[in-house]
């Protein structure tokens, strides 16, 4: 198994992967950063904003509907975005962080699936983020991730 960064002597993470600044053909002129994820087992990638300061994860409903994500009846959420306020699901979903090197990071994830979403896909904070080890190398474009025990 390969370290990736290590804490006190101890795994920290065991994957890394670029991250992109920005996404072909999107009209954000700002860097943000871009990540790669899959959805259940599937083999197909998307791409998602990592944003510490979201709430939730967040599906567009057509992924959500590749992933054979079922709508069903689900805690009812209501969000309030830079793009208007939007009611959907929280659902609880096995997802995978992709890896340039090292380990790759399946985990489970709550995602919020927002009714008529005009976004992208967003993993946030709850349900996600506090859930995994994460780090950013912003100069390198690279992101390290890893499980919260240390081992993959």
């Amino acid at each position: 198994m390969t370290n990736m960064l290590e804490r006190d002597g101890q795994p920290f993470a065991k994957g890394e992967a670029r991250f992109l600044d920005q996404i072909p053909g999107s009209p954000e002129p700002n860097s943000k950063i871009f990540v790669r994820f899959r959805l259940g087992d599937q083999t197909r990638e998307y791409t998602a904003l990592l944003d510490t300061g979201a709430t939730y994860s967040v599906l567009r409903t057509d992924v959500a509907e590749r992933a054979g994500i079922p709508p069903g009846d689900h805690e009812t959420v209501r969000m309030s975005t830079r793009l208007g306020t939007f009611e959907g699901r929280l659902v609880r979903w096995t997802m995978t962080l992709a890896a340039d090197r090292g380990e790759e990071l399946r985990t489970e994830a709550m995602f919020l699936l927002l009714d008529r979403w005009p976004g992208g896909n967003i993993l946030g904070y709850s349900g996600f983020l506090e859930w995994i080890r994460f780090a950013l190398d912003p100069p390198a474009n690279r992101f390290y991730f890893g499980s919260l025990e240390g081992e993959s």
